[in-house]
């Protein structure tokens, strides 16, 4: 099993490490919003104004989100985050 042919429950949980900044098993709307808006500005995919209305929709009226409701949303809710995390990852894979 690798990151690419896994169960996307672990790819989920795997994004959801990365974004959890403080390592404290959260997920805060602002440090998402922060690191990826610095994703795509870094690799200069100018949609920024976009960025907001993805985590706007994910997040709903929460600013924080265990891995449970993380894991919950992006399956049933919205993927946006996690396939912008995935395909920045797999953009600079080796």
């Amino acid at each position: 099993m690798t990151l690419y042919t896994g169960p996307v429950e672990d790819r989920i949980k795997l994004v959801f490490k990365i974004l959890s900044v403080n390592k404290d098993n959260v997920v805060h709307y602002q440090d998402v919003e922060c690191l990826l808006q610095y994703i795509l500005i870094f690799s200069k995919k100018k949609k920024v104004d976009l960025v907001k209305g993805i985590i706007d929709d994910f997040f709903g009226k929460k600013k924080v989100l265990n891995e449970d409701e993380f894991i919950n949303r992006t399956i049933k809710k919205n993927a946006g985050i996690f396939l912008i995390i995935m395909s920045i990852i797999n953009e600079y894979k080796t």
